[in-house]
Parts: C-alpha cells; sequence; structure tokens
C-alpha cells in the first residue's frame, strides 16, 4: 500500500445502525500537533491530522517501537469513534508483537463524513511514521468492523482485518482482494449467525480465516482474545513471507491451539473441535511439518458425534434465522402484542438447560 488516499462512496456508511455497547471511554490524553515530536515507546498520544484539526486518532507505540525502522500497523475503528479504548484493547498485541496502533477518534456509525476520515487518517500516518506497506491491516467494533472491511475490500492493500462482531458492509458483497480475515464473535451475539455464515463462505472462496467464538454478547471481546487474533496474523504473515521467521511465535500459536482443541475434545464439543483442526493445519501447511497432526485429525474425524453436532446446529440456525425475519415482520406491521409475546418465550427458552437453544434464545432477545 502507498500514501495513496483512500476513496470510498458514502452509501457503505450510512446504515451501521448496530447495537450500542457498555464500554466507557477512558480520559484522553493532552492531544498534541506538532508532527516532529518523539514518540515514547509503550504510550498512548492523541494526534491531531495536520491537514484538518478536527481529526484526530489514538496512537499506541509498543515498547519496541523505533521510528527509524518500518513498522506493522493495526489501524482500528470503534463504532461509537472510542479512540483510546480501541487502541488500549490492542495493546497487549502491540507488545507483543510489535506494532504500531492507530485509532480513530472519528469514525462512528452514521457519520456522514467516514470517507474524509479514514482518507485524512491514512494520508497522516504515512506521512508521520515509517510503515511497512506490506504489513497494513484494519481491525473494527460493530460498525467499525464494516469500515474495517470496507478499506480492505475497496482499496486493496491490507494484508489482514480483526473483524470484531459483524462482517462485511453488504451480505454477498464481492472483492478481487484477498487478505486474512481474523473474526471474533460473541456467543450470544445478535450477529453471531452472520459471523459464522460469512466464515463459511470466505473458506469456500478461498480466504485464510479464522473465528473466534467468546462467551460475550455484543461487546468489545478481551485483550486476551484480541492477543489470539493478531498471534494468527503474525503466523500467518511468516507463511506469507512478510515477516521475519520467528520459530517462537509458531510454536506459541501452535501450543495454545493444540491445548484448546484437546479441551473442546475433552468438554465432548468435537464439532468445534473439527473446525479448530482445520483452522490450525490450513495455517501450518507449507509452514511446517503437519504430518503428526493431520494423524490425529483423521482420529478426530472418526467421531460419529461430529455429523450430529453439526447436523444439530444448522437445524437450529435455520429456526433462529426464520425467526429473526419473523420478528422484522412484526415490527414493519406493528404487531407489539406478538412481539411482546415472542419476548415472553424466549426469555423462558433462555434458561434452557440446552446449550446451543440457550444461546439461540439470548441471541434472539
Amino acid at each position: 500500500m502507498k500514501t495513496k488516499l483512500f476513496i470510498f462512496t458514502a452509501l457503505f456508511f450510512g446504515a451501521f445502525a448496530l447495537g450500542d455497547c457498555n464500554n466507557k471511554n477512558p480520559k484522553q490524553e493532552q492531544t498534541e500537533t506538532h508532527p516532529k515530536l518523539i514518540y515514547k515507546p509503550g504510550s498512548f498520544q492523541i494526534i491531531t491530522c495536520p491537514n484538518d484539526s478536527n481529526e484526530s486518532y489514538t496512537a499506541y507505540f509498543p515498547h519496541s517501537y523505533n521510528p527509524k525502522e518500518k513498522t506493522a500497523v493495526i489501524v482500528v475503528f470503534d463504532a461509537h469513534a472510542r479512540g483510546k479504548l480501541a487502541a488500549g484493547k490492542f495493546r497487549k498485541a502491540a507488545d507483543n508483537y510489535g506494532i504500531l496502533i492507530i485509532a480513530s477518534n472519528n469514525a462512528k456509525n452514521g457519520s456522514k463524513t467516514i470517507s474524509h476520515t479514514v482518507n485524512t487518517l491514512f494520508s497522516d500516518i504515512f506521512s508521520r511514521f515509517k510503515i511497512d506497506a506490506k504489513r497494513v491491516y484494519t481491525a473494527g467494533f460493530s460498525g467499525g468492523a464494516k469500515i474495517a472491511a470496507s478499506i480492505a475490500i475497496q482499496q486493496g492493500g491490507i494484508a489482514g482485518i480483526i473483524s470484531i462482531a459483524a462482517g462485511l458492509p453488504q451480505a454477498g458483497q464481492q472483492t478481487g482482494h484477498f487478505f486474512d480475515f481474523a473474526g471474533i464473535v460473541g456467543i450470544d451475539d445478535f450477529n453471531y449467525l452472520e459471523m459464522k455464515e460469512l466464515d463459511k463462505q470466505l473458506g469456500l472462496i478461498g480466504f485464510a480465516h479464522h473465528l473466534s467464538v467468546t462467551g460475550k454478547a455484543h461487546e468489545w471481546p478481551s485483550d486476551s482474545t484480541i492477543n489470539a487474533s493478531v498471534e494468527w496474523l503474525q503466523v500467518k504473515a511468516i507463511k506469507n513471507g512478510i515477516a521475519p521467521n520467528d520459530d517462537q511465535i509458531i510454536r506459541n500459536y501452535i501450543d495454545k491451539k493444540s491445548a484448546y482443541i484437546n479441551q473442546l475434545i475433552i468438554n465432548g464439543a468435537v464439532y468445534q473441535a473439527k473446525y479448530e483442526y482445520d483452522i490450525l493445519l490450513a495455517t501450518l501447511k507449507n509452514l511446517i511439518d503437519i504430518t503428526d497432526y493431520e494423524k490425529s485429525y483423521q482420529v478426530l474425524l472418526k467421531n460419529p458425534e461430529i455429523k450430529k453436532q453439526e447436523q444439530a446446529f444448522k437445524k437450529l440456525a435455520v429456526q433462529e434465522g426464520s425467526l429473526q425475519q419473523q420478528y422484522i415482520n412484526y415490527f414493519k406491521n406493528g404487531q407489539f402484542a406478538t412481539i411482546e409475546s415472542e419476548i415472553n418465550r424466549q426469555k423462558k427458552a433462555a434458561a434452557n438447560t440446552n446449550e446451543q437453544k440457550k444461546h439461540s434464545a439470548k441471541r434472539l432477545l
């Protein structure tokens, strides 16, 4: 990616009416506007864009930051323009992998000037910092995830995105640009089925992809969950030859993923274990010798519960999707008594002992 400005149509960014969140915006540090100041490693700083003093972003400089060396960058967008909150969520990953974090203080749901905000931000960071053009990533939460995806889809030159609690700007959207896709969604998030289906479709058309499911609803995930997604992108960068080889990063990824898969198997969640194994094998293929992992995978595939759990999930997903559409129609038609009845019904269903049905009810609520 070069310093060429990003040009967008406003259509993508006018309809981000996704759910509100309960995260509070931390206090912002003192704003600075001087482009020649020294940026202290391990610190946050609010930077005002000189081309437009109304536009600013929060930057986090990892402990290893060296202004004389090219650095990978993750540009983050929060649905409510909470730049400090968004940058803070990536602090752990930034320090672990030496990545510069940039989080917009202006981009948010329903913004009329989103294209100007994105163009101004990218223009400033490429002129201000030494950025590795091969390792530019975007990330976002909720409506911010759609902004992050739009940049990768429309402009290209993005190595990967971390899409949290939302998918692409438009259903069935096509792109001529490939990028690694790390999705994160809560099991009680109303966008859960959307993210599951998107992950499936990305795999079918050849994208490197991974979806992490948390125990949360529609909210920012933990710093550790974000770190795991960044770690996966780091392994992919090594595999793609755009990051230096690091055996320790690869080993850490394998150890954590293997431990997670083993725990899923112990808990009886073999369908999810198969998915995680699929991702592990796809990630490690042509990177290391995966013969032993493939043998273990073949043993797992013999478990008949995988097919049963898969069929149960698909059946429930169809039912949930149908109810989603029914509820939309109830609202359109003003059938509020029916809606109230459904709310009461789903509240009871949310206490179900069946885990899948319980989470489905919470999403529908």
